[in-house]
């Protein structure tokens, strides 16, 4: 992918002492348009000091999303979602970040 226009934007702001530091992802258009349909953009913050490498991807529509997530999950432990991830289901927790107002 050389197209700038379909690069992910990834930005960590280290938080005050004894916070995690924030990871701010911005994605334009052209990066929406090459996940809808599957394609994904890879991203390893161990980079950065975060342990944690995600894989970020689009569906059409939220139950096949879920699927991707559960063939994903039995490819890399063996096992499927299950009640253990299932907070990961549906709405996620409040991060405790505020979501900034257009000017």
């Amino acid at each position: 992918m050389t197209d700038k226009n379909r690069k992910i934007a990834v930005a960590k702001a280290d938080g005050t002492p004894g916070e995690p530091p924030v990871v701010m992802l911005g994605i334009p258009a052209g990066a929406w348009e090459h996940m809808k349909d599957g394609d994904t953009h890879h991203f390893d913050l161990t980079k950065t000091g975060i342990p944690v490498k995600f894989v970020l991807f689009g569906g059409p529509d939220y139950p096949s999303v879920i699927e991707t997530l559960n063939v994903a999950a039995q490819m890399l432990t063996g096992t499927p979602l299950g009640d253990r991830d299932r907070a990961l289901h549906g709405t996620m927790p409040d991060l405790g970040i505020d979501e900034p107002t257009k000017q």
